[in-house]
């Protein structure tokens, strides 16, 4: 709860206010990241930090519960999957797409064998894996990924052009 009352206070324009109550959640400079809710506040706190290009904070958040996940006996596996997942992300976000690009390799067996390929887990991780292998210049597995994605959101192949490209594939682009 305390998770989401920051997240909504800093979406809201509340900023400070929203970052001394993820502060307090994970224990201040403490920077704890034991439980569910503290790792989102962590990844959270990451993405502020990154936004407000203070690069070195953020990386520690993010490696922070990259670590806590890891060591934690209890986490259960899709826990541990989406927090790597946003260590990819944040990666790519870090400029550094290579590495994410290992990464989203070493996860893309354990997506297609775990999680259904209809979800929004499924589609979200194959959009942004796309992505990174498009920065990369890997283009023959990213034709590959896309018709997966494709096939992922069902039917309305154009969502996944749309959600790609921010395009609609029956649409027709606006010039302003």
């Amino acid at each position: 709860m305390q998770y989401y009352v920051g997240r909504d206070l800093v979406r809201l324009g509340h900023k400070e206010q929203g970052e001394q109550v993820l502060r307090a959640l994970t224990a201040g400079d403490d920077r704890q990241a034991y439980f569910p809710a503290q790792r989102a506040a962590a990844i959270f706190k990451s993405k502020i930090e990154y936004d407000t290009g203070n690069f070195d904070q953020s990386a520690i958040w993010m490696r922070r519960a990259v670590i806590e996940i890891l060591i934690n006996k209890e986490a259960a596996p899709i826990e541990i999957l989406d927090v790597l997942t946003e260590y990819a992300a944040h990666l790519v976000r870090m400029r550094r797409p290579l590495d994410a690009y290992a990464l989203y390799v070493r996860l893309e067996p354990i997506y297609k064998g775990t999680v259904p390929r209809h979800s929004p887990r499924y589609i979200r991780f194959t959009a942004e894996y796309l992505q990174t292998l498009t920065t990369i210049g890997a283009y023959a597995v990213a034709d590959r990924t896309l018709a997966d994605l494709k096939e992922a959101v069902g039917a309305d192949a154009g969502i996944a052009d749309e959600a790609f490209f921010g395009v609609s594939s029956g649409h027709k682009i606006r010039e302003s």
